[in-house]
């Protein structure tokens, strides 16, 4: 329980709750305070009068207390909704107020302290973000200290915002390695992004559970994004694990549009077949749906629309 405690602001009840019998266990047994190394916030994003009291109870209570925390996570977490005294007292624990107090902790330690960050001295090896517009701006600045152009592993959940998204898949692509893209409103143009901008790409998730587009659209930005590499005459793309989560919406006694709808996916077969992608060995479609039992009987016919990754064992469907 101490090495990691768990803060969790969505429920006030709970949250005085679980603060009042932390106090006391650091009331009565003090040193259990240095046990905790990790601290997750979680839900701390409305700024209301009656939180103040809780708010202040936490940074004197507990926060204060916390001589070796190492790790701080932010989970849906606004950090100018967060009272005055709680945010000064996590800022003690070195968390900052900006984005270039961050950069200026993690610059090389031989830069003298009067000189300001290098611009693109911290290489960044992994990314992940569901608030990517907020980011590109500052990465497109000239005296931004990160670089992006290293990246091996980006994820990003996407709001719209679709021209912050191929901003980062232009810039990152020669080097990355994995790429997961997972639309929450829609897919925007189909040729903001393809795979011609990632060379070194190995595994791929698109995931458009939550995006409300249906195969009129899917199918055409699939045909977009793999397409350009079917150009590249005796060129192989080392992609390998192409990872593709829907929703199934349609009802599931009516088979003919069942059919109509596997029918849309046979462009992977097509896609696939194709010489340029003799890397690949796994394509993985996960459907997502609340009755999975009447479910399965349908999507057998994903697997007949596809004979040629069902026949070369490189198809998998996953129920979720």
């Amino acid at each position: 329980m101490f090495e990691n405690l768990k803060l969790n602001g969505r429920s006030m009840h709970s949250l005085q709750r679980k603060t009042e019998r932390i106090i006391a266990i650091f009331d009565g047994k003090p040193h259990l305070a240095s046990c905790v190394r990790i601290l997750d916030f979680l839900g701390f994003n409305l700024k209301r009068p009656e939180k103040e009291g809780i708010y202040a109870q936490i940074a004197k209570g507990v926060i204060q207390r916390l001589s070796k925390v190492d790790t701080i996570n932010f989970n849906d977490v606004h950090w100018e909704r967060l009272s005055s005294l709680l945010r000064a007292a996590l800022s003690e624990r070195d968390v900052f107020d900006t984005f270039a107090d961050l950069a200026s902790l993690l610059k090389p330690r031989d830069v003298p302290e009067s000189a300001h960050t290098i611009p693109r001295s911290i290489k960044l090896d992994e990314f992940l973000t569901n608030e990517i517009h907020t980011f590109t701006p500052w990465f497109q600045e000239e005296l931004c200290p990160f670089e992006i152009r290293d990246l091996r592993f980006l994820r990003m959940h996407i709001y719209g915002h679709y021209e912050s998204t191929a901003f980062m898949v232009h810039h990152a692509g020669p080097n990355l390695r994995k790429l997961e893209l997972r639309y929450r409103s829609g897919l925007g143009a189909s040729d903001l992004v393809h795979l011609g901008h990632m060379p070194n790409l190995n595994s791929f998730v698109l995931d458009i559970c939550d995006s409300g587009v249906g195969t009129d659209i899917l199918i055409p930005w699939i045909r977009s994004f793999f397409e350009p590499l079917l150009r590249l005459d005796g060129h192989t793309h080392p992609l390998r694990h192409f990872t593709l989560v829907i929703a199934v919406a349609s009802h599931e006694s009516d088979t003919a549009q069942w059919e109509l709808e596997w029918d849309q996916y046979a462009v992977l077969d097509q896609l696939f077949a194709n010489s340029v992608f003799a890397s690949l060995e796994m394509v993985n479609i996960v459907v997502k749906r609340s009755n999975l039992q009447k479910l399965i009987i349908p999507t057998e016919l994903l697997g007949w629309k596809l004979p040629f990754l069902k026949g070369s064992w490189k198809l998998k469907v996953d129920f979720q």
